[in-house]
């Protein structure tokens, strides 16, 4: 009866950890230099994976079993480090969201559908892709709305970005 419970609170964990990345998703696409956070944090990830490995593997029988060990040790918090990292980037952030001028490049539509489109027939865009030049870099980030149709390219908009607890800027 007990083996029962661990499956189950393992399925309940799988299941936060996907619902988790779904939701931090949204705030991936919103954060800057996000691949570098990513990177950054899924080495570091399997970084700690190797060092347990390197305490767990005498418990193996063979090397079968060493591999399950190195395997579940690496590829496990390789996968789950980049959401730590997005939300703790966010959330645990001392910098509170300030105004911060960006030169705005344009905000273009976006379609997406699970199952595809009519004949030219999209409806209303799903979300706006925003570009904008922040410290002479050209940036992409992701919004539900328009906000900024009215500018021009190369004026200067103000965007709300928060720095983040790990360094990498977001916008809100």
């Amino acid at each position: 009866m007990r083996i029962y419970w661990k499956y189950i609170i393992a399925a309940l964990l799988l299941v936060a950890v996907i619902t988790l990345y779904v939701k931090e998703f949204y705030w991936f696409n919103r954060t800057l230099d996000v691949e570098r956070l990513v990177w950054w944090s899924m080495t570091m990830g399997a970084a700690c994976g190797v060092v347990a490995w390197l305490f767990l593997r005498r418990h193996a029988a063979d090397a079968i079993d060493n591999f399950r060990i190195l395997a579940f040790c690496v590829l496990i918090p390789a996968l789950s480090m980049p959401l730590a990292a997005g939300l703790s980037n966010r959330l645990l952030s001392p910098h509170p969201a300030v105004f911060t001028p960006v030169i705005f490049e344009s905000e273009k539509p976006f379609y997406r559908s699970l199952f595809g489109f009519i004949k030219e027939d999209r409806g209303k865009p799903s979300g706006y892709y925003l570009f904008f030049y922040y410290q002479d870099r050209l940036y992409r980030i992701e919004s539900r709305t328009s906000q900024f149709s009215a500018f021009r390219r190369g004026e200067v908009i103000m965007l709300p970005m928060g720095r983040g607890f790990w360094g990498g800027a977001w916008v809100k």
